[in-house]
């Protein structure tokens, strides 16, 4: 019986463990492979605690401005936010590879 339980819990914790970490790209401004001519590829990608995280928006001079990486929000969605003196949207996502579009 020991050992059963023993062998569920070690099940348990390799399934947990297994999606407690997700693949994101990771890549910022000025970078010209970040922006709408994405050029990274899944081996760009960097593992992440959390979720995967977008943001965009357009700079005072008028350039476009992308982060890509990674954040502690767990929850799936799109805001518009104020970064660093600009408007930007937000996005978090929870899947492989997903701050890529």
């Amino acid at each position: 019986m020991e050992k059963r339980l023993l062998s569920l819990l070690v099940l348990c914790i390799f399934f947990v463990i297994g999606e407690a970490a997700i693949k994101c790209y990771s890549c910022d401004y000025p970078d010209v492979k970040c922006g709408d001519n994405f050029a990274y590829t899944p081996s760009d990608a960097i593992e992440c605690a959390g979720s995967c995280v977008k943001r965009s928006g357009k700079r005072s001079d008028g350039s476009y401005e992308v982060y890509r990486g990674c954040h502690s929000q767990t929850e799936t969605y799109c805001h518009d936010a104020q970064y660093n003196g600009m408007s930007v949207t937000e996005c978090f996502c929870n899947e492989e590879y997903c701050n890529s579009g």
